[in-house]
């Protein structure tokens, strides 16, 4: 056990620095051997302990404790499962206890545990029943042949074994002994090759290339919207038709970075106004049909080949050039629909509404046109009282300006956010010493 060289000045400075002037509690502990165990482990910058102490009233409790010690004899991290113990810096008895056997090591003598007691006890009775004459040595079973033990190169031929084998067969439990590989040194290493693997792992989202197959397939599988899971997944993948205003209008870096991560990992959307849309779009549809005499077909989440990362989800599809988008202010659901209790309305100079373009749902339905290479779309706002029907044109200039805010986000926020999910693992925020 390759302990620090802990004093009795540094265990001083410890009960100093967090106001303990009694240590009897622990000192009776050791005394006692209420410690069970002491394990430690060699780390680059120090020594990490962990050890077990029964509760100086209760035999039948034991608690962890977890300490780390740097190679200037600096205490960086104590913590303890009892009550008072909670790290980083815990400093209940039952750490004191385990320093008060650190020192004991420091002057030469063996640590007070139970292991260690019944150890000692089992190599009296075998020196009772066997005694061996000359000195005895330590017996250490190791399964290795005889030309392969302390070889310094086998420890990296071990390792290599083991990751390649777990390459093609089902997870060992002594692959958990090695962290995984790096994956910025991969995409790093394999720059050379014609599409990298970050590249590869878009190319697979289907976020860089779409076949007319792949369109059909996705657009058939998420038919449903809310009520089916693949409709969720194939948006976390990319940029649906209704954050295209918030990105549009959207200047600041940081709040973009946040925007991204967000459409990456989205959250479950619970609000009234959505449940409530969610619970009656099928009916607002019929009536929709009813009043225009025409045949909506559903959908599912349409793509299109020219842009693959973005996505929508229309209402419906009227004929060949015509969407319809129905929605149904919450607030106000049981109001006439005016330009003041529908916010997203304005007047159109005379006695008609229109479709405000500074608002989110403009830059949506736009948005729509774009992905599905439709012309026009019937924006349907339903209340109780009401229902209205604006017809939407497409609007080139709108949209090609739009579509540059749209290419810099992916390339700069999303793609990143995609690729930090799917391929990095959020490889950055652990540690695999």
């Amino acid at each position: 056990m390759h302990l620090p060289a802990f004093t009795a000045e540094d265990l001083t400075s410890f009960l100093q620095k967090y106001g303990i002037t009694k240590t009897e509690n622990s000192e009776a502990m050791y005394v006692n051997v209420n410690l069970l165990q002491v394990k430690c482990s060699s780390v680059q910058d120090g020594v990490f302990l962990r050890a077990k102490c029964n509760s100086q009233t209760k035999d039948d409790v034991i608690y962890g404790i977890d300490m780390y010690i740097s190679n200037c004899l600096q205490i960086i991290y104590t913590h303890c499962e009892c009550a008072n113990g909670r790290g980083p810096y815990a400093h209940c008895k039952h750490i004191v206890t385990l320093l008060l056997a650190i020192l004991q090591h420091t002057y030469g003598k063996e640590i007070l545990t139970k292991e260690s007691r019944i150890r000692t006890l089992y190599s009296r009775r075998s020196s009772l029943k066997t005694k061996k004459k000359g000195s005895e040595s330590a017996v250490i079973f190791d399964p290795r042949p005889k030309d392969l033990r302390n070889r310094s190169w086998y420890r990296g031929y071990f390792r290599n074994l083991v990751i390649n084998y777990q390459s093609t067969n089902k997870k060992m439990p002594i692959s958990e002994l090695y962290g995984p590989a790096n994956p910025h040194g991969i995409n790093c290493d394999h720059d050379y090759m014609e599409v990298t693997p970050a590249d590869y792992v878009l190319e697979r989202l289907k976020l860089t290339k779409l076949s007319p197959g792949d369109i059909s397939m996705i657009e058939m599988e998420t038919r449903g919207r809310h009520r089916n899971p693949k409709w969720f997944a194939e948006q976390r993948l990319r940029i649906p038709t209704s954050e295209f205003g918030k990105i549009c209008k959207t200047t600041d870096k940081n709040e973009l970075v946040v925007l991204a991560n967000k459409l990456v990992h989205p959250r479950k959307k619970t609000s009234k106004s959505i449940l409530h849309e969610r619970a009656n779009d099928t009916e607002w549809l019929d009536l929709y049909e009813n009043a225009m005499q025409v045949k909506v077909e559903s959908c599912g989440i349409i793509l299109n080949s020219a842009f693959p990362y973005l996505c929508s989800s229309p209402g419906g599809l009227v004929g060949e050039h015509k969407l319809v988008e129905v929605k149904s202010p919450y607030s106000s659901r049981k109001c006439k629909i005016t330009s003041v209790t529908v916010p997203y309305l304005q007047q159109d100079g005379g006695s008609g509404l229109t479709l405000s373009e500074k608002h989110d749902f403009y830059y949506g339905v736009q948005g729509a046109l774009l992905v599905t290479e439709r012309e026009q779309c019937d924006f349907v706002v339903n209340t109780e009282m009401e229902t209205v029907i604006i017809e939407v044109e497409r609007k080139e200039e709108f949209i090609a300006q739009m579509l540059k805010n749209l290419i810099l986000f992916f390339e700069m926020y999303m793609k990143p956010a995609i690729l930090q999910k799917h391929f990095y693992k959020e490889f950055d925020n652990y540690s695999f010493q």
